[in-house]
C-alpha cells in the first residue's frame, strides 16, 4: 500500500510539472495572441482611416478651391472655349490664305483688276495652293544668277574706274602746278609744301590702290550675295514682301495651334496619370478586400474545425491540404499526443487525410476522458485518506488530552506510555555521562595550566595553550607544520 502511494505521489508531482509547464506555454501563447490581436486590430484602424480619408479625396466638393482631381472639374466650358478657338483659327487660316479678296486701287468693286494683274504676276492665293509654274521658275532663277555674275564685275569696274579718275585728276593737278612754276620760273617756298601735300596725297592714293587690288576685291566677291538684295526691286521685292506677309501670318497661325495642342495634351496626361494611379488604387483596395475575405473564410473554417474538435461530421475521403500552417500545427498537436506508427509516417505527406485525423482526434478524445476519470479517482482516493488521517489525529488527541481534561487542567498534556519514560531515562543518562566526561576535561585543563606556568621550558606549550583559546585556526596551521616536519624528518631518516 504504502508503494503504491508513493508512485501516486510520484506521478501527481510529475502531472504538476506538466501541467505548470502547460500553463506557461499557454499563457504564453495566449499573451501572443493578444499581441497579434492587438497588432491585427491597430492595422485595420490605419487601413479604415486611410480607405476613409481616400474616399473623402475622392468624393467630389462644391468648392472648386477643394478640388484634388482632374476628373472633379467640369471641363464642359474647355472643351466648348476649344471647339471655338478652333473654329476662328479655321476661319482666319481660310480668310488669310484661301479666300483672299483682289486689291483694288478704288472703292468701285466691279471689274477693276487688282495690282497683280496689272503687275502681270499670279495672285498670292493662287499661287499659295497651286505654287508657282515650272517656265516661271526657270526665268526667275535664270534672271538671278545673271545678275549675281554681272554684279560684282560690273561694281568691280566702277570702283577701278573711279580710283583712275582721282589718280588721273590728281596728276594732272600736279603736272598743272609743275607746269606753271616752270614757265613763271618761281619754286618758292609756297610751291614746295604744295608739292609735299600733292606727294602726300600721291602716296595715299597709291596705298587705296593697292588696298583695292589686294583686300577691296575680295570682299566684294565674298559679299556679292548681300549686294544681290539691293537689286532686286519691283516684280521681286513685292513678291518676297507678299512671301514675308504670309510667312509671318502663317507663323501666327501655327504659334495658336501649338499652344492648343500644348494645352490638349497636357489636360489629356493630366486625365491619363490620374486615371492610371486610380486604376492602381482600385486594384490595391480590391486585393486588400480580397486578402481580407480569405483570412476571414479561413478563421471561421478553422473556428468550425477548433468547435467540432472530435471531427464527428467530417468525411473520411476528403483530404485537407498539408501547406495550410494551421492544419500543419494541428496535426503536429494530435499525433504528438498519441503513439502510432502508422499516423507517424503520415507526417511526410503532402496531404492530411481526414480519417486519420478523425482517428487521432478519437484517440485524444479517449485518452483525455481516461485521464479525467483517473483524476477523478485518484481525487476519490485523496478524499478518503484525508479522512482516514484526520480520524487518526482526532483519536491521539483525544487520547493525549483525555485524561487532563478529566483533572481539570485543559491543554495540559500527560504524557505517561512506557515508551516515553524510556526514552527519557535514557536521555538523563546520556546527560550524566557527558557531565562527568566535562568535568575531566576541566580537570586535565587546569591542571595542564598549572604545570605549564610552573615549568619554564614548556614555552611551546604554552603558546599552543594561548592559541587554544584565543586562535583556533593558528593553533591547528601549527600543529600541521610539526606534521609536516615530522614527515620530512622520517623520509630523510
Amino acid at each position: 500500500m504504502e508503494q503504491q502511494n508513493s508512485v501516486i505521489r510520484a506521478r501527481i508531482t510529475k502531472t504538476h510539472v506538466l501541467i505548470e509547464k502547460a500553463q506557461d506555454d499557454y499563457t504564453k501563447a495566449e499573451q501572443t495572441c493578444y499581441e497579434d490581436a492587438h497588432m491585427m486590430n491597430k492595422s485595420v484602424l490605419e487601413l479604415v482611416k486611410t480607405v476613409q480619408a481616400i474616399s473623402d479625396q475622392l468624393q467630389p466638393s462644391k468648392d472648386r478651391s477643394q478640388l484634388h482631381y482632374f476628373s472633379h472639374l467640369q471641363l464642359g466650358d474647355y472643351y466648348d472655349v476649344e471647339e471655338k478657338f478652333s473654329s476662328e483659327i479655321d476661319g482666319f487660316f481660310r480668310k488669310q490664305f484661301m479666300q483672299l479678296e483682289k486689291f483694288s486701287f478704288s472703292s468701285d468693286k466691279d471689274n477693276i483688276k487688282s495690282r497683280f494683274d496689272l503687275l502681270g504676276i499670279p495672285r498670292p492665293e493662287i499661287s499659295l495652293i497651286r505654287g508657282p509654274s515650272e517656265n516661271m521658275t526657270d526665268t526667275i532663277n535664270k534672271e538671278i544668277r545673271r545678275i549675281c555674275n554681272i554684279y560684282p564685275n560690273s561694281e568691280r569696274s566702277l570702283i577701278t574706274a573711279k580710283i583712275n579718275h582721282e589718280y588721273t585728276t590728281a596728276s594732272k593737278r600736279a603736272l598743272e602746278v609743275k607746269l606753271t612754276a616752270l614757265r613763271e620760273r618761281k619754286i618758292n617756298w609756297i610751291y614746295q609744301a604744295k608739292l609735299k601735300e600733292d606727294a602726300k596725297k600721291l602716296r595715299s592714293s597709291s596705298s587705296i590702290v593697292n588696298l583695292f587690288k589686294n583686300d577691296l576685291l575680295p570682299l566684294i566677291q565674298q559679299n556679292r550675295l548681300r549686294q544681290e538684295n539691293k537689286i532686286l526691286d519691283c516684280y521681286y521685292g513685292l513678291k518676297l514682301a507678299r512671301k514675308e506677309h504670309y510667312l509671318d501670318q502663317l507663323n501666327q497661325v501655327l504659334e495658336q495651334v501649338l499652344l492648343q495642342k500644348a494645352r490638349y495634351e497636357f489636360v489629356s496626361t493630366c486625365c491619363q496619370v490620374e486615371n492610371e494611379n486610380q486604376l492602381n488604387l482600385h486594384h490595391l483596395l480590391t486585393s486588400v478586400y480580397m486578402a481580407l475575405s480569405t483570412m476571414k473564410s479561413q478563421s471561421k473554417s478553422r473556428q468550425a474545425l477548433l468547435d467540432n474538435y472530435t471531427m464527428a461530421n467530417v468525411e473520411a475521403k476528403n483530404a485537407l491540404s498539408y501547406k495550410n500552417k494551421f492544419l500543419k500545427n494541428l496535426k503536429t498537436i494530435l499525433t504528438s499526443a498519441t503513439i502510432s506508427d502508422d499516423i507517424d509516417n503520415a507526417a511526410d505527406l503532402l496531404y492530411i487525410d481526414n480519417a486519420r485525423m478523425k482517428g487521432v482526434a478519437e484517440s485524444l478524445h479517449a485518452t483525455a476522458n481516461k485521464v479525467i476519470d483517473d483524476l477523478q479517482k485518484l481525487e476519490q482516493q485523496r478524499e478518503m485518506k484525508l479522512q482516514k488521517m484526520n480520524t487518526v489525529i482526532q483519536k491521539g488527541i483525544h487520547q493525549l488530552y483525555h485524561e487532563s481534561q478529566h483533572q481539570g487542567i485543559p491543554n495540559t498534556v500527560l504524557v505517561t506510555p512506557m515508551d516515553v519514560d524510556e526514552t527519557l531515562s535514557k536521555l538523563n543518562d546520556n546527560l550524566a555521562v557527558l557531565y562527568k566526561k566535562l568535568e575531566g576535561i576541566a580537570l586535565e585543563f587546569k591542571t595542564r595550566k598549572v604545570r605549564c606556568k610552573a615549568d619554564p621550558f614548556l614555552e611551546q606549550e604554552r603558546e599552543l595553550f594561548v592559541y587554544f583559546h584565543t586562535n583556533p585556526t593558528k593553533l591547528e596551521q601549527c600543529v600541521k607544520t610539526v606534521e609536516s616536519r615530522v614527515e620530512a624528518k622520517k623520509i630523510a631518516q
